[in-house]
This record gives C-alpha cells, structure tokens and sequence, in this order.
C-alpha cells in the first residue's frame, strides 16, 4: 500500500542487490503514503545464504524515522534560508565567539575587505590585523565596540571605511552582542553592507 518515490526506487533496487552480495542491507529512504505527509523509513536486514553462496533468504526491520530526520534537516533548512537572504541582500557577516576567540568571516566580506577567497581569520586579532580598515575609522569603531560592551545594551550601527587594494569602500556595519547571565559578552556578530555610491552621492 505504500509506493517508493520513484526517483529512488531505482536506488532501492540497486541497494538490495548490492545487499545481496554483501550480506547486509542499511538504507534510509522516502515513501509516499496515500494518504498523509511523505515519510522516512530505515530499513535493516541480513541475507542468508545457501552451502553454495545463493541467497535464500532477507530478514529484517524497518523503523520510521520521520520525526528524526526532520529535527535534522531543520537547521540546515534554516542555514540555507538564510544564505539566500544574506546573499538577496549582498551583505557581508562576521561572527566573532569572545568565549573561545573565534572569527568567522563570510564570503562577501572577504571581497568586500580585499582578501582572497577562502581566507581563514584565526581570531580578533587577526581580523583587525588583516582587514584594511581606515585608521582614523579603526579608532572610532574600536570606541564605540568598546562603549557598547560596557553599556549593557547590544545593538550598534556604525560606517566605516575600508582601503581594499582596489578602491576605498564606504560600508556600513549592523552589529549585535550576546551576553550571559552575568552580562558579559559573549558573541558579537553582524553584517556589512557597501554604501559607497549614498557617501559619494551625499558629497557630491
């Protein structure tokens, strides 16, 4: 009564055979109900075999696995949304964990900053060492960082320049902090978008 998705009751056919010959079969796979919502099976088995190698027989069980795999592929849903969203907006995002000192820079702000793809930012140091900030702007924005962590709220809004080999960016930076019990921060993270043509346009 139930029927495979068909684009994986090949891969199904070619599990069991390729379980035929090893002896065992683990396979996770859709099924499509008549009637209610698609759901995920686990399927195990063993294969018994005759004094002459034949297979004769294939025991074993299956669970339903739905409530699992859904828990699981959540986050990554939610990942993934919001990759699209960052990248409709084409923004920049850096997360910074204070706890263990880790920097994570994304993609487009490595552009944005003048780096090569796939530049590894080991800690705070290191971003403010490589990322090419305007001096007199490093000095502001280290000043207001350091005003907000002392102030209990979370939340700064800042523009900045950066001097990227190419040309001079104007970009604005939309930060927030997290604390923990003791209101200490935590996390700081954020995103950056170039506002280069409003900045010229406003002197201009």
């Amino acid at each position: 009564f139930l029927s495979l998705m068909s684009k994986y009751r090949a891969d199904m056919d070619a599990g069991v055979e390729a379980s035929l010959r090893s002896g065992t079969f683990d396979r996770v796979y859709r099924v499509v109900p008549p009637t209610g919502p698609v759901r995920w099976l686990n399927s195990r088995g063993k294969v018994y075999k005759d004094a002459a190698g034949t297979p004769v027989r294939m025991t074993g069980s299956v669970t339903d696995i739905t409530e699992r795999k859904l828990a699981e592929d959540a986050p990554r849903e939610s990942e993934a949304r919001y990759e699209r969203v960052v990248a409709a907006t084409e923004a920049g995002s850096w997360d910074w964990d204070l706890v263990q000192d880790k920097y994570y820079v994304s993609p487009r702000l490595l552009e944005m900053a003048g780096l090569p793809p796939g530049t590894i930012i080991a800690d705070r140091a290191d971003f403010m060492a490589r990322v090419p900030v305007h001096p007199e702007d490093r000095a502001k924005w280290q000043r207001e960082m350091q005003a907000l962590f002392a102030s209990g709220e979370s939340r700064l809004s800042t523009e900045l320049r950066l001097m990227p080999p190419a040309a001079t960016r104007w970009v604005r930076l939309d930060g927030m902090c997290f604390r923990d019990a003791a209101g200490k921060v935590v996390r700081w993270t954020g995103s950056v978008i170039e506002v280069t043509p409003r900045k010229l346009a406003g002197e201009a």
